[in-house]
């Protein structure tokens, strides 16, 4: 009898709860695709960035960005950051959260060779500034020039 009392308090406290303060919000729904196409026999990796400054020298991540330590990664670190050569690599987003954010903040995209991150320091790939590509959107304009496709090679 207990365990019933006791279950009845508590749905009654999460009704409460849902009543007053309403359902939590929904994720955006990801309706837009950009599609990084791979046609080099190397795997690749990516990083996307956000950000207001756009001085090519400070953009890049001057820290390791896959993991805490950069001595000590693996594959399923960087498991959704990898493009396979010969093979196209969809990042999903929500179409009105990214018109939001350019205008105020760029959105940027760097590409790096795989065997490139996983063999150098992170400092020589910073420091000499390794990357196969850069793509920089600036506003949603860019994003639709180039048919919300980055190409490699």
């Amino acid at each position: 009898m207990y365990k019933i009392i006791q279950n009845i308090y508590v749905s009654a406290i999460l009704l409460i709860t849902l009543l007053l303060y309403g359902c939590p919000e929904k994720l955006p729904v990801k309706d837009t695709e950009l599609k990084i196409i791979n046609n080099s026999d190397d795997t690749l990796i990516y990083i996307g960035k956000i950000s207001s400054d756009n001085n090519i020298d400070t953009l890049f991540y001057n820290n390791f960005p896959w993991s805490t330590n950069e001595n000590n990664w693996g594959y399923n670190d960087v498991i959704n950051s990898l493009i396979m050569p010969h093979s196209t690599y969809i990042d999903a987003f929500n179409s009105n959260n990214v018109k939001g954010i350019l205008g105020k903040k760029n959105v940027y995209y760097f590409i790096f060779n795989y065997r490139t991150v996983r063999n150098l320091p992170w400092s020589n790939i910073y420091n000499e500034y390794k990357i196969v590509k850069r793509v920089d959107f600036n506003t949603w304009a860019d994003f639709e020039n180039c048919g919300f496709i980055i190409t490699i090679p």
